[in-house]
């Protein structure tokens, strides 16, 4: 009703609203004399006047538009419109003869003028004189439950309200005339006329009310708030006539006016406008007051309604009763009067008869019968209170407000009588129609504004009501909270339901006071109650201990029960109280006593009569008297009284027992029952004789039940009842069962042959039994089956067709009943006996007709069917079901084919399949599903596909999801895209792949695990020899596999799977040879060299393999060595370049004899060449008499030129061999070599590669000595730098590799050639050092311009919202895009379902719930905050849902319900786990929160360093330096605690800002959890640091100020500058690498040179050395002076 309310608010705001403001308009309705009503509106008149002619030619031309519309041919008198005589008057009598002057109007008011044309004749009545169309549809709002008395309570209300505002000494009169002819309504009150503010319209236009504006006039003062402003929705005077006759005549008039204005209402009319566009106007006019009028009201103004009566009239003694009970108040008042006398406020006439002096009406009754004690009175001040949020003026009054008082009055229990009950039985003799008795007589009476609401009969209020269970007072306490009645009166705070019977059920205040000492009130907390009581204000407990206690006074004072007994009492102390219903732990037990001049006595047969007592409503008792119950002692007052009695039936020995004995005494209720002594003392109780209690004895006998029988269809159809068990035949499923089922209870007499009527009433018992009917069902008609309970119901005898004592049980109503096959079990029995019982069989079969086709139910546990190909699905049972998922039996065997299927493409054929019929007939099985498919590639990797069952040439009957895999490993094809291409040795091989098969062709399933087995291969990943098979079905090796044997030999790869080889390849790895292309002689003179003997590696064609490099940086190594018999010959290696290696010298032995010498690759052992040279001293001697010539002509060796200068060159420059002499130095041996970590030198190209190489660790201890002698010599322009000397691998590059004591110190110009070189290494190598400076600040400089522009793309990225030019709004929104796209995410469907309406409509406590996502309910001030807080919190978190309950932790699984509905609501799935977070569980900040901070920031003191200081850096706590969002500010916990204490409170914690990871170095003693920096450092605890970095795709959005940051289109050009510096930084990087190569070619080939010139003079030197040692001395030294 509260939007009815405000719905006519509106309404009233419509009239009261004036049409025009600023303007000024004149409204005039013109009454001509034949009874048209003319409307005129003149808008912002030029002129102050017009002329009278020419107005009335404007009312003649509207007047004859009237005319034309009527057409209604109606006879009315002739308007003269040419009259000499014409003119107009206005209400106040003022005659218009030549001009209408519009200052003698008020504007923008309606006013009425009345023309006379001079002739005598004329109307009163005028049509459409008053429009009376309601605003709104108003009908739909009207009340349903008029009666008479409401209805004409109604228009009292009208009169009261009206005449209550009358002045002193003007007379308050409401006269009402009731008769057969008509119905009228007469008030003193201030009247109503034609002007705007009094208008009488007012009173007959639906939601025009005038009254209702008062309403806040009659909110508080002083109880009975007598101030009786009624109106509420404006039509109460409009439907309350229309309600008691079909026309009114509504007339009044003011002081002011001289006529009395009236208006005709018509019920036709108003039922035929409403509702419609149409306008409602009704006739009316102006007349004289009548004589009678001018009596009853001598101040001249008044309000009468007339009707004539529509209804049947009531009895005139019930209808003045029944008002003066509605207004007794008014009419008989005690609380007004400072005196305390008696006052009448408002005389009430009822056909000439003042109510005051009508005795009788209920309140009357009522106040007679009440004790003199104390009253118990409270007075209540309810309000609801005005949002904190709104205002904080503790002077800001309540937004609604309303007052109450409630006066509890005690009836107390006299001569045995309860005061109530006889109050009932005044009533009804007096014609008060009551259909209430003792127990249900309503305890409430309300009043509001003085006004009762008749239909207010409420139960008692919980405070009333007492809350314990047990307890000696207990039952005292509940019989007397039946004696109190109260009466409540209220202020207009409390609203009224629109027939004013009753106060509004929904309204707030209705809920507070009928749930006073409840527990809504208190769980609700929306109405604010305060209770007082002489002036003390009480809480709830206070209240209910104040009210018992007053119930205990008046008990005890008032209540006249029975204190003694006739004979000596036997104390019973401790007993049963809750059994024998008494409440004193002292009890006198009586077996005489004596009431109102009668003595009960034990043993005395008596009749309890229906409504004595509790426990007596429905049928008259017969029983025995044992004992009589008294509490306490014999003085104690208020004692309760009880008569302990074994109703007939009950046999002697099961009734009570007392015991006496030295154990004490003890009372035994057993099958007697315990009623009140009111069942005595109200007269109910009678002694009846012996012939009396015998015949009800027989009679009881015969009524006993024995059998319960089920009345079959003949039965049903005479008593018009659709009944009748369908137990003769078997049902089909689905068939509609008995809307009823009848049952009756024969009695003992009864036999079939007894009577041919089976409904004769004396063979059926209508006896108050309860029976029941139990419903049990089993899925067949096996024995051994259980039945499952169905249905239960119990119900009580009713009749039908004037047959009684008929259980009816409506099975129809029984959910799902015979829809089930199998056996239903009807049972029908009494409640709490087991003398008689009834079973009826229905037995129920399926339907005939097929719903769907399914798997057993054991069968539907193991979906999806899971199989491998070659193997076989297990046995299927399928079933046919009718629509009730019965199982149809089937006839016979059926055939069936078998497909596999994936999205509707044909997989597999399954053959010879076995169909076979079980031997219920109930299900088909098929075996022997056996998949042999090749293709279930197609349905890789999930497998899933469907199995269709179908019969021939039909469409599938069922489709069984299934998945089919692969079968195990059976075969494996080696696949290579190199295939064709062989081997060689150190051979990563690029591509090759493993393609794994079962039988069927189909590549096995994923995660198979195999063996490999491999000869001759090496796995480069090191992760073992068991591989796993990949999606595709492949194992892939490619790159991993490097042949590990040499050439020519086989290698093989095999594969296990479950210990056995499936597959076995084995390769073969191409041929080399090795080949020695320089000619030998078979004959050498000992002590000779071999020059430059070249040896080239061919492939089995014979064509040399140039792959044959040796390249130690790309792990291939190809060298050769040469081994002979002398000792440490070995330790020389010389690369192939191209296939080809020269070896420069062999030194041969200076012994004769055969010399073997053998070439063989360092590493591949089966590439070795083996010669012989046989050494002739003859040869020797030879040589020393020939000339050189002829032994170089036998010797030649074809060495290549050298480029070095000095005496070494002239002396090489003979080709063929030298001697040597055994005491000069000779390379290192073997033992000072460490040919483990040999070093290369780089090439030295003089026509034919030359490459010497030799050990390391000789070389290092030879280079210090070397390097200093360098150093002294070389240039001081050059930096000497021990880096120069080491190649780009690291490995060190000697200047030269014999200590200056190993080498013939060179003459003359030789030292030159030595210095020169040396500085040309020293500068190379100076300029390679620089080179690789500025190649090793290009590649920092690259790595920091990368680094920036990844953190400028991201802060371009969360450019904050002044930047982007862009709303919060539609920052937020780009979030929530990036949130809906993370695919089957919760988060992702919540923020979609969130924009939703009806999603959320669905599912409205789950929205409610959910404050919002994380990334949602906060920003940040920086784009590096938000993107550190982001990667700190991680994705998961960032995503979190966050909810204001935990109702998520009680019950999860209905929030996981709701998410994937919702994902199935929006097409998505669900996966994965998903964070809620539940504010009301999750840790709060319990301490201080920043004052005069709208944002409620943390009072968190700032880290300290040991000194006292705040650490360098620190910016502040995260928790701190985000702003929640401004729709999120307001969401608080039951607690009262925003988002910043619990939910970032628990996210954070105390999480330190710092602007560096160095700040975070400086400040780890004063970080006690966590810490981040900008530069994207974070540590989440101690000892746990993030490192690295990564890109965040959430985060929290960035709000800031402009100014903070680059615009963007400065961010912009900053990237592109940094885009462009990077791109000069890697040109600069690629020249310098250009150049550093360049200068370490240099370097090598002056490298080369050096050692080339320390070889040529080691060889001169030991020339002469040799000479020098030789027999022929002077011929030597000739010869070497000669060479020199």
């Amino acid at each position: 009703m509260d939007g009815t309310k405000r719905k006519f608010q509106s309404i009233q705001k419509i009239y009261n609203k004036n049409d025009d403001e600023g303007d000024k308009v004149y409204r005039f309705n013109v009454l001509l004399p034949n009874g048209i009503n003319v409307p005129m509106i003149r808008r912002n008149p030029e002129n102050e006047s017009i002329s009278l002619e020419f107005f009335v030619d404007r009312v003649k031309e509207k007047c004859s538009a009237i005319l034309r519309q009527k057409d209604d041919n109606k006879p009315r008198r002739r308007v003269f419109w040419e009259s000499t005589e014409l003119y107009l008057e206005d209400v106040k009598g003022n005659k218009f003869r030549r001009e209408v002057r519009f200052d003698d109007f008020v504007p923008n008011k309606t006013h009425l003028l009345k023309l006379f044309d001079g002739v005598d004749q004329t109307v009163d009545a005028f049509e459409n004189m008053w429009d009376l169309t309601p605003d709104t549809d108003l009908l739909t709002e009207l009340p349903e439950d008029y009666t008479f008395e409401t209805a004409l309570a109604d228009l009292i209300d009208n009169s009261l309200q009206a005449v209550w505002s009358n002045g002193k000494g003007e007379r308050k009169l409401i006269s009402v005339e009731v008769d057969a002819d008509k119905i009228s309504v007469f008030d003193t009150g201030p009247g109503m006329d034609g002007s705007d503010e009094k208008s009488i319209v007012k009173w007959g236009k639906m939601g025009a009310s005038v009254h209702r504006s008062s309403k806040k006039l009659a909110i508080g003062g002083k109880p009975p708030f007598l101030t009786p402003f009624f109106g509420m929705f404006g039509y109460g005077g409009t439907i309350a006539s229309m309600h008691l006759g079909r026309q009114a005549v509504v007339s009044a008039k003011t002081r002011e006016s001289k006529k009395v204005y009236w208006l005709c209402l018509d019920r036709d009319a108003l039922v035929k406008r409403s509702g419609s566009d149409l306008n409602w106007k009704a006739p009316g006019g102006m007349r004289d007051p009548s004589d009678s009028e001018i009596e009853m009201s001598p101040h001249g103004s008044f309000t009468k309604i007339v009707m004539k009566p529509k209804l049947k009239l009531p009895d005139m003694f019930q209808l003045q009763c029944k008002l003066k009970d509605i207004y007794f108040p008014y009419i008989q008042c005690d609380e007004v009067s400072k005196a305390g006398r008696t006052t009448t406020l408002v005389d009430f006439q009822i056909n000439g008869i003042n109510l005051a002096e009508v005795e009788g009406g209920e309140v009357a009754v009522t106040n007679l019968h009440s004790c003199n004690g104390p009253d118990f009175v409270l007075n209540l001040h309810l309000y609801i209170e005005e949002e904190k949020a709104a205002s904080k003026s503790p002077n800001v009054k309540p937004v609604r407000e309303g007052n109450a008082r409630l006066k509890c009055v005690y009836f107390p229990i006299t001569e045995g009588k309860e005061s109530i009950q006889r109050i009932l039985d005044n009533l009804n003799p007096d014609g008060y129609d009551i259909k209430e008795d003792y127990e249900s007589f309503s305890r409430i009476s309300i009043r509001r504004l003085g006004r009762l609401l008749p239909e207010a009969r409420w139960d008692l209020l919980p405070f009333m009501k007492p809350k314990q269970k047990r307890g000696a007072k207990v039952q005292i306490l509940k019989r007397c909270c039946s004696r109190v009645k109260c009466f409540v009166d209220t202020d207009a705070g409390f609203n009224p339901i629109p027939s004013k019977t009753d106060l509004a059920p929904h309204h707030p205040f209705t809920r507070a006071l009928k749930d006073l000492g409840g527990d809504t009130l208190h769980k609700e907390k929306v109405v604010q109650v305060n209770i007082t009581r002489g002036g003390k204000q009480l809480t709830l407990q206070q209240l209910e201990r104040e009210y018992q206690a007053w119930i205990f006074q008046m008990h005890g004072q008032y209540d006249d029960e029975c204190n003694t007994g006739d004979d000596e009492p036997v104390y019973l102390v401790n007993a049963n109280k809750e059994a024998l219903g008494i409440t004193s732990d002292v009890v006198r037990v009586h077996q005489a006593i004596s009431r109102k001049g009668r003595s009960w006595s034990r043993g005395q047969k008596v009749k309890i009569l229906k409504g004595a007592c509790t426990g007596c409503h429905k049928n008259n008792m017969f029983a025995v008297l044992e004992y009589f119950l008294l509490d306490g002692l014999e003085k104690d007052v208020g004692g309760e009284a009880r008569i302990i009695c074994r109703p007939l039936g009950v046999e002697d020995e099961d009734g009570s027992l007392l015991t006496v004995d030295a154990s004490g005494t003890n009372l035994e209720l057993r099958s007697s029952i315990s009623l009140p002594i009111i069942a005595i003392d109200s007269g109910k109780c009678v002694p009846v004789n012996d012939d009396d209690w015998n015949f009800q004895a027989d009679k009881l006998i015969l009524k006993m039940p024995s059998t319960i029988e089920v009345l079959g269809q003949k039965q049903c159809k005479v008593l018009d009842i659709d009944g009748a068990l369908p137990t003769d035949d078997t049902v089909s499923a689905g068939s509609l069962p008995p809307k009823e089922v009848v049952a009756i209870l024969r009695p003992s007499n009864f036999s079939p042959s007894t009577t041919t009527n089976e409904l004769d009433q004396k063979y059926i018992l209508r006896d108050d039994y309860e029976m029941c009917l139990n419903v049990k069902f089993k899925a067949g008609a096996d024995d051994y089956l259980k039945f499952d309970q169905f249905y239960t119901v119990t119900v009580t005898n009713t009749s039908r067709r004037g047959c009684q004592g008929l259980y009816i049980f409506s099975v129809g109503s029984i959910p799902s009943l015979f829809q089930k096959a199998g056996t239903y079990s009807f049972t029908f029995s009494l409640k709490n006996s087991a003398t008689a019982s009834c079973e009826k069989i229905v037995r129920v079969k399926a339907s005939a007709k097929v719903k769907r086709w399914g798997l057993l139910k054991d069968n539907d546990k193991d979906l999806p069917l899971s199989a491998s190909a070659g193997s076989c699905f297990p046995p299927l049972s399928f079933c046919r079901y009718d629509e009730y998922d019965n199982i149809i039996p089937f006839k016979g065997t059926q055939q069936i084919e078998c497909q596999l299927m994936s999205n509707g493409t044909l997989i597999s054929h399954l053959k010879n399949v076995k169909v076979e019929l079980s031997s219920d007939m109930d299900h088909m099985i098929v075996t022997n599903t056996r998949i042999t498919a090749s293709n279930l590639d197609k349905i890789r990797p999930s497998y899933e596909a469907t199995l269709a069952l179908s019969q021939p040439d039909m469409q599938p009957f069922l489709n069984i999801p299934c998945q089919v895999f692969p079968g195990p490993l059976q075969a494996v094809h080696f696949s290579s895209s190199e295939s064709g291409k062989g081997l060689l040795p150190q051979q990563v091989v690029e591509d090759f792949k493993l393609e794994m098969f079962d039988r069927h062709k189909n590549h096995v399933k994923q995660g198979i695990e195999v063996e490999l087995v491999v000869h001759g291969f090496s796995f480069l990943d090191k992760i073992g020899l068991k591989r796993k098979v990949d999606n595709e079905g492949f194992i892939d090796l490619s790159g991993l596999l490097k042949v590990t044997e040499g050439y020519g030999k086989p290698v093989s790869l095999s594969v296990k799977y479950n210990k056995n080889v499936i597959a076995n390849k084995k390769f073969l790895v191409e041929k080399r040879e090795l080949r020695m292309v320089t000619e030998v002689p078979e004959v050498c003179p000992a002590g000779s060299k071999l020059k430059d003997i070249a040896f080239e590696v061919v492939n089995a064609e014979g064509d040399l393999d140039q792959t044959v490099n040796d390249e130690i940086k790309h792990g291939k190594s190809h060298t050769l060595r040469i081994l002979t018999d002398l000792p440490n010959d070995d330790s020389l290696r010389y690369a192939f370049r191209q296939g080809r290696c020269t070896v420069p010298s062999i030194t041969l032995p200076q012994r004769e004899g055969s010399f073997f010498i053998e070439a063989a690759h360092s590493h591949h052992h089966e590439l070795r060449v083996k010669f012989k040279v046989t050494l002739s001293r003859s040869l020797r001697a030879e040589s020393n008499t020939t000339s050189d010539l002829r032994a170089t002509e036998e010797l030649d060796c074809d060495e290549p030129q050298s480029s070095v200068s000095g005496a070494a060159n002239h002396v090489r420059s003979k080709k063929g061999f030298e001697c040597q002499n055994s005491e000069v130095t000779v390379p290192l041996s073997v033992d000072e070599c460490d040919t483990s970590s040999s070093l290369k030198i780089p090439k030295v190209e003089h026509g034919s590669p030359t490459t010497a190489i030799f050990s390391e660790s000789k070389l290092r201890k030879q280079q210090a000595p070397l390097e200093q002698t360098s150093n002294q010599q070389s240039d001081s322009n050059y930096e000497h730098n021990s880096d120069i000397f080491k190649s780009p691998d690291g490995k060190i590059i000697c200047a030269g590799y014999y200590t200056p004591k190993n080498v013939v110190t060179p003459l003359g110009s030789d030292l030159s050639d030595f210095e020169s070189a040396e500085k040309e290494i020293h500068y190379y190598g100076s300029l390679i050092k620089a080179q690789e400076d500025d190649l090793k600040w290009s590649v920092v400089r690259r790595s920091e311009i990368t680094e920036d522009l990844r953190n400028l793309q991201a802060e371009l990225e969360m450019l904050p919202l002044q930047l982007s030019h862009s709303s919060s709004m539609f920052q937020k929104e780009l979030v929530l895009e990036k949130i809906k796209n993370k695919a089957d995410s919760a988060a992702a469907i919540y923020s979609i379902a969130s924009q939703n309406m009806s999603l959320q409509d669905q599912h409205p406590n789950f929205m409610a719930d959910v404050v919002g996502l994380v990334a949602l309910l906060a920003t940040a001030p920086t784009p590096m905050l938000s993107r550190s807080l982001a990667e700190y919190l991680g994705e998961d978190q960032m995503l979190g849902i966050v909810c204001l309950s935990n109702a998520a932790i009680i019950t999860p699984e209905n929030y996981e319900t709701v998410l994937k509905s919702l994902a199935g609501e929006l097409g998505r799935s669900f996966e994965g786990r998903q964070l809620v977070i539940c504010l009301e569980d999750i840790r709060a900040y319990d301490g201080d929160v920043i004052e005069n901070d709208h944002q409620r920031r943390l009072d968190l003191a700032n880290p300290t360093l040991h000194d006292g200081t705040t650490p360098p850096g620190f910016l502040g706590y995260a928790v701190n330096m985000i702003d929640i969002d401004v729709d999120h500010i307001q969401v608080k916990t039951v607690a009262g605690r925003g988002l910043r204490e619990t939910l970032f409170y628990d996210l954070f914690g105390d999480l330190q800002v710092y602007e560096t990871k160095e700040h975070i170095k400086h400040a780890l003693g004063c970080i006690t959890n966590a810490a981040i920096s900008l530069d994207g450092g974070i540590m989440h605890r101690k000892g746990r640091v993030l490192l690295g970095s990564m890109h965040v795709d959430l985060h929290f959005r960035v709000v800031a100020e402009e100014q903070e940051y680059l615009s963007r289109d400065e961010m912009m050009k900053e990237i592109e500058n940094k885009k462009l510096e990077l791109s000069m930084v890697e040109e600069a990087i690629a020249y310098t690498n250009e150049q550093r190569e360049s200068s370490l070619n240099n370097f090598r080939e002056r490298e080369a040179g050096f050692l080339k010139l320390i070889e040529d003079k080691e060889e001169i030197n030991k020339l002469i050395l040799s000479q020098q040692t030789t027999p022929m001395a002077p011929m030597h030294t000739q010869s070497s002076g000669q060479l020199f």
